[in-house]
């Protein structure tokens, strides 16, 4: 996980939407879930993208989005 490229989107939080901040660490390494050290909050590595939320497999769902990348 790059946390150079995550930010955190807590409204109450001082270094809200500040990328390489140095605030935000790795909570959860198979979750792929972060943490802001500044306020607090945790949230998903792929907070904002298609892969947010879910708990399949990136390239399952990459797969099925887009088949020509080939089999998994």
């Amino acid at each position: 996980m790059n946390l150079q490229a995550v930010f955190c989107q807590n409204a109450a939080c001082r270094d809200r939407y500040k990328k390489g901040a140095g605030n935000i660490v790795t909570h959860s390494q198979k979750r792929q879930r972060c943490k802001c050290t500044s306020c607090g909050q945790m949230f998903s590595y792929h907070q904002v993208t298609l892969y947010g939320g879910l708990r399949t497999d990136v390239k399952i769902v990459t797969w099925v989005v887009d088949p020509s990348h080939g089999a998994v």
